[in-house]
C-alpha cells in the first residue's frame, strides 16, 4: 500500500495526473481486496486489528488524493462523487473533503447545492480558526451567488422591476420606523422631565399656597 500511494505522490507531484489517478484507484481496489480476505473482526487477534487500522489509514488516503488529482484535471463530477464518499463512509469530519466539494459545486456552478454544503459546514465547524479554512469558498460563491442574481434580474425586467418596488416599500417603512422611534424617544424624554422636576414644582406650589395664606393672614390682621 506505501509503494503504491508513493508512486502515486510522485507521479502527482511531477503534474502526471492520468498515472497518478491510475496508481491511486489500484491501490483503492487492493485495500476493497484486502477487507474481503479479512476475518471476523469480533474474532480477529490484536494483530489483525491493527492490520485493519492501516488499512483504513490508508483507504482515506487513497481517495483523497484521488479526489484531488481528479480536481486538478477538473473531472468535477467524479472529484465531487469521491469526497463525498470520504465524509459518508471513511471520515465524517474531514474538513479537506468539505473544502473540496465546495470547490467542485462552484465549478459546475452548482448554486442551491453549494449553498446547501456552505450552510452544513457553517453548522459543522463553527469556530472562527475553523472555518477560516473555508474563506476562499465562501468568498467564491458569495460571488457566484451575486452573479447568478445580477443575471436572474436583468433577464427578467419585470421581476427586477417588483424587487425593486418591494426595496422601497421596506426602505419607506424602515425609515417611517426610524422617525416613529425618534418621535417616541423624545415623547419619552420629555415625560422623563417632567417626572424628574415633578416634586420641585410640587414643591413651588406649596410655597405659594402657604406663603399666600401667611400674606393674606398679616394684612387681616393689621
Amino acid at each position: 500500500m506505501a509503494n503504491i500511494k508513493e508512486q502515486g505522490n510522485n507521479y502527482y507531484n511531477n503534474k502526471n495526473y492520468e498515472l497518478a489517478e491510475q496508481k491511486y484507484k489500484e491501490g483503492i481496489q487492493r485495500i476493497d481486496e484486502e477487507f474481503k480476505n479479512l476475518p471476523n473482526l469480533e474474532e480477529a487477534n490484536d494483530q489483525i486489528k491493527e492490520h485493519l487500522i492501516n488499512i483504513n489509514i490508508f483507504h482515506s488516503k487513497f481517495y483523497n488524493n484521488l479526489s484531488t488529482v481528479l480536481f486538478k484535471q477538473k473531472k468535477y463530477e467524479e472529484s465531487l462523487k469521491t469526497a463525498e464518499y470520504i465524509i459518508h463512509n471513511i471520515n465524517k469530519d474531514h474538513d479537506v473533503s468539505y473544502c473540496r466539494i465546495l470547490f467542485c459545486l462552484i465549478e459546475l456552478k452548482k448554486i442551491i447545492s453549494a449553498n446547501h454544503y456552505a450552510d452544513i459546514i457553517k453548522k459543522k465547524f463553527r469556530n472562527e480558526e475553523s472555518l477560516a479554512k473555508f474563506k476562499e469558498q465562501f468568498d467564491r460563491l458569495d460571488k457566484l451567488n451575486k452573479e447568478f442574481s445580477d443575471n436572474l434580474l436583468n433577464n427578467n425586467p419585470e421581476l427586477k422591476k417588483e424587487i425593486n418596488s418591494i426595496n422601497d416599500s421596506v426602505n419607506s417603512n424602515v425609515i417611517n420606523d426610524i422617525d416613529n422611534k425618534k418621535e417616541e424617544e423624545k415623547e419619552e424624554e420629555n415625560e422623563n422631565n417632567f417626572t424628574k422636576y415633578l416634586p420641585y414644582i410640587i414643591g413651588g406650589f406649596a410655597f405659594l399656597l402657604i406663603g399666600g395664606r401667611f400674606l393674606y393672614k398679616s394684612f387681616n390682621s393689621k
